[in-house]
C-alpha cells in the first residue's frame, strides 16, 4: 500500500511521518505528483516522494526467491550497517548498490531503508522501475518525472488500487497535491535540539488532491497531522 492511500484512509506509520520531515511551515503545491498512462504495458511516472513505495510494490507482488537487477543509491540520514560501499556527504550516508539479488535480498535492504531515500532502479520481466540517484534539491524545481515505474499486464490492477485508489479512467490520470503546514508540534524533549525537533515534530494542515482525467478536475481535501 502507498503511504498517500494510507494517509487519505486515515492511517499513520513512520513512514508517512519521513515522508514530510521536509517541510517547514507553508504551502506547498504539486508535490507528490504523479501519472498513470494505461499502454501495452502500465507506466507510472512521479516525484521522488513515490521511489520508496515502487521498490514496496515490486517486493510485495514477488517471490523472494525472484531474482532482480538492482542499482542505484540510498541516501541514509544514518549509518545503516549495510555491507555496500559507502560515503557520507552533507549529512547523509551514500550507499551504492550494483548487482543482481533475490527479492528477498532486496526486502531486507527495503526494510533497514525504508525511513530514507532508496533510489534504486529495479528489473526482471515483471517490473521496470528508474530513479534519479540522487534525492530532490528541496530548492531547485520539482521533477515530475524523477521516477518511472512499468509493470507487465498481471500488476496493473494492483498498481491502480495502490495508486489511483479512488479514480476511474480508461487511459491516463495526474495526480498532484497541495500540502499546506499550518504548523509543528514540538515535543517538550526537543525543543532545545533543533535536529531532532526537525525530525520529531508533527505536521499539521490541510492536503489537497488534485485528480485530473480527460481534462477534468476534481479536489479532495483532508486534514493531517503526522
Amino acid at each position: 500500500m502507498s503511504f498517500i492511500k494510507n494517509l487519505f484512509e486515515g492511517r499513520s506509520s513512520p513512514e508517512i511521518h519521513s515522508q514530510f520531515v521536509r517541510f517547514g511551515k507553508g504551502d506547498y503545491e504539486n508535490r507528490m505528483a504523479h501519472t498513470i498512462t494505461l499502454g501495452p504495458k502500465l507506466k507510472i511516472v512521479s516525484g521522488f516522494e513515490l521511489a520508496n513505495d515502487f521498490v514496496n510494490f515490486i517486493i510485495n507482488n514477488s517471490k523472494e526467491s525472484d531474482k532482480v537487477n538492482v542499482k542505484g543509491t540510498i541516501f541514509a540520514k544514518k549509518d545503516l550497517g549495510l555491507k555496500y560501499s559507502n560515503e557520507t556527504k552533507k549529512g547523509f550516508t551514500i550507499y551504492e548498490i550494483d548487482e543482481e539479488m533475490t527479492v528477498g535480498s532486496l526486502k531486507k535492504i527495503y526494510e533497514s531503508a525504508k525511513l530514507e531515500y532508496i533510489l534504486l532502479s529495479i528489473s526482471n520481466d515483471n517490473f521496470e522501475l528508474s530513479c534519479l540517484p540522487k534525492p530532490h534539491n528541496p530548492k531547485g524545481k520539482y521533477k515530475e518525472n524523477f521516477c518511472k515505474f512499468i509493470v507487465s499486464k498481471e500488476f496493473e490492477k494492483k498498481l491502480v488500487e495502490t495508486f489511483a485508489f479512488d479514480c476511474q479512467f480508461k487511459k491516463k490520470v495526474e495526480i498532484k497535491y497541495r500540502i499546506i503546514v499550518e504548523g509543528i508540534e514540538i515535543p517538550d524533549k526537543y525543543k532545545n535540539d533543533a535536529l531532532q525537533a526537525r525530525l520529531n515534530g508533527l505536521r499539521y494542515g490541510t492536503i489537497e488532491r488534485k485528480i485530473i482525467i480527460d481534462g477534468n478536475e476534481a479536489i479532495k481535501k483532508i486534514n493531517f497531522k503526522v
